[in-house]
């Protein structure tokens, strides 16, 4: 059964053909490894965008204490720093996730662009947290 506009938190959608995540993916997916060889490779269109336009230089990196949300930020962390960033990490628990102490951290770590690896529902707390903060 086709799973189509999924938003994958792991990384089944770059190893399954019949998973169709809103991303795309170009990589072989034959049901048995992931990626290239079993090798993920990813860019970094968007932290260079956040750099070159937004001006932005001190990235938050907001995630859960959940194997795939902390593994996608383990990749995020890298991207941003190729990219030049300063990146403070900001790990939530899943269960309580505390995202007033986390905006009031960022904001006083000069924090300029936020980049999280969390759920929707997560996501709007957190922008409701930072726009709380100022």
């Amino acid at each position: 059964v086709p799973d189509i506009g999924g938003e994958p938190i792991s990384n089944a959608y770059d190893q399954y053909p019949h998973l169709y995540s809103i991303y795309g993916s170009d990589y072989p997916r034959d049901g048995k490894s992931i990626g290239w060889q079993g090798k993920l490779y990813s860019s970094t269109e968007a932290e260079h965008y956040a750099k070159t336009v937004l001006g932005a230089h001190v990235a938050g990196l907001v995630s859960y204490n959940q194997a795939d949300s902390a593994r996608y930020a383990s990749y995020e962390a890298e991207a941003l720093r190729k990219e030049g960033f300063t990146v403070v990490p900001e790990q939530l628990d899943i269960a309580l996730a505390d995202f007033d102490s986390a905006a009031l951290d960022m904001k006083n770590k000069g924090v300029d662009v936020v980049f999280d690896t969390i759920d929707t529902d997560g996501n709007a707390r957190l922008c409701k947290a930072i726009e709380d903060a100022g």
